[in-house]
């Protein structure tokens, strides 16, 4: 049988070279599949982070008018007492404010307990976001250090297989 050493070489190398081009390409493949999944997920975080200031806002704006509300009730309820003529001592109403605001305060309360509440389970969202990032990459990384090492191997076996069929037919 003819046998060519020349074209052993080549079709091994080529061989080779195929293998570890795969190899890379299904590496770089998962690195650019994890930054398109990060650049997502940062875009997400910051629509997020976005949500948080607008229940902030809001519940500034909440407060701000729940407090102007429950002022201008308590001087409305002081110029009614003023236009009975029934006196200028207000003590009398003085239990009645003391109600309102306790209940105002617990209602303010209750208002900032929610806001925090929905801004925390925002952060806790936000943050294993970034975890998340933080393992699609990891998780590429090895695909492509596993893909290399194995492109290594395979390729040691083909170089070993074109030695062995070179001895074989050189004998």
């Amino acid at each position: 049988m003819c046998f060519s050493v020349p074209a052993l070489v080549i079709g091994t190398a080529l061989s080779v070279g195929a293998t570890m081009y795969s190899a890379h390409a299904a590496g770089e493949e998962a690195k650019s599949q994890a930054e398109w999944q990060n650049y997502q997920l940062d875009v997400q975080n910051d629509q997020m982070k976005e949500e948080q200031e607008m229940i902030r806002l809001q519940a500034q704006e909440t407060e701000v008018a729940r407090m102007r509300a429950a002022r201008q009730a308590r001087a409305s309820n002081q110029a009614l007492v003023a236009a009975s003529g029934v006196t200028e001592n207000f003590s009398f109403t003085e239990g009645a404010d003391k109600a309102s605001d306790r209940n105002m305060r617990q209602d303010l309360a209750t208002l900032r307990l929610n806001s925090s509440y929905q801004i925390n389970r925002i952060s806790n969202q936000i943050f294993v976001n970034k975890q998340e990032g933080r393992f699609v990459t990891a998780m590429a990384s090895t695909k492509a250090t596993n893909s290399l090492i194995g492109a290594g191997l395979e390729s040691g076996a083909k170089v070993a297989n074109a030695y062995n069929t070179y001895d074989y037919y050189r004998s």
